[in-house]
């Protein structure tokens, strides 16, 4: 495996899918998106087609082709029971009878992103370039999860998600018994990342979907903050912060790629540096 191979999977843009119907939205965003070079009018043009063209009406990439084709690299969806179908990873057991639509969610909003500094990229040109890295990422498979319920009510970044749903040695119903319904818009809020039918604890969960790299050895997140106030704290914090979420994201591409499996001569920080220096614009097929 080459350097080359690992950043075209990792970097791989999600909303642009290769095959598509040439009259379906799909086709619209990879069009319409492939149109502009800046990263971050590309993010407000797919927001912009999904949210007020479609109405929200229409699944997002994090459930199109190349997210869901992603989530069979897990380990724990490796499975026959784990099966990809309309949209979904969906869970059957035929034995038990038990039948559940998995649904995703991107973990880290880019307009929880790029709305605090919107009015300061026309004159922070060293602020504007870490954004535009973070844009390249934010719609790659690093950046989304399956998820029991999509969407959050709160602040929609990674580590305030994973705040919310997990915490360190509790045990978390599975589906089998936690009575979900089949109907995801009308599911609650309640352990989201809880997606396998058994009982586990909030550690397990955080290793299976490879969400390691936001916590450190003591298991605290190494984020705990909102992007409003690391604003406060100033430009030059901000693009430290952004450059943080940009490595956080490519990391666990890196895990996905790998099956959650790294070789043992592979330095994960180091690998994900090297990618990140590296990118270039995404290719439009």
């Amino acid at each position: 495996m080459g350097e080359e191979e690992l950043a075209k999977y990792v970097f791989k843009d999600i909303r642009i899918i290769d095959k598509c119907r040439s009259d379906s939205y799909k086709h619209r965003v990879k069009e319409d998106i492939c149109k502009l070079d800046d990263p971050v009018d590309r993010v407000r043009k797919y927001q912009e087609i999904m949210g007020v063209d479609y109405k929200h009406k229409k699944p997002d990439a994090e459930r199109w082709s190349i997210a869901l084709d992603s989530y069979k690299r897990y380990p724990c969806f490796c499975g026959d029971e784990y099966v990809i179908t309309s949209n979904y990873l969906r869970y059957e057991n035929k034995k038990n009878k038990i039948s559940i639509n998995i649904t995703a969610d991107v973990l880290t909003g880019p307009s929880e992103i790029i709305s605090p500094v919107e009015n300061l990229l026309s004159k922070e040109k060293e602020l504007k370039e870490a954004l535009d890295i973070f844009c390249k990422v934010a719609y790659t498979i690093g950046n989304v999860c399956p998820v029991m319920k999509n969407g959050y009510d709160g602040d929609d970044t990674c580590w305030h998600k994973l705040k919310a749903f997990i915490e360190h040695g509790k045990e978390y119903t599975g589906f089998e018994d936690a009575g979900w319904t089949q109907c995801v818009s009308k599911r609650e809020y309640k352990d989201i990342f809880a997606v396998f039918p058994e009982k586990l604890k909030g550690e397990v969960l955080v290793e299976r979907l490879m969400l390691t790299d936001y916590y450190n050895d003591k298991y605290k997140l190494i984020i705990d903050e909102t992007p409003q106030e690391f604003v406060a704290k100033g430009v030059d914090k901000y693009i430290d912060f952004l450059r943080l979420v940009t490595t956080l994201i490519v990391k666990r591409g890196i895990r996905i790629y790998y099956k959650n499996k790294l070789p043992e001569d592979l330095d994960l920080n180091e690998t994900a540096e090297n990618l990140i220096r590296g990118l270039q614009k995404p290719a439009c097929n």
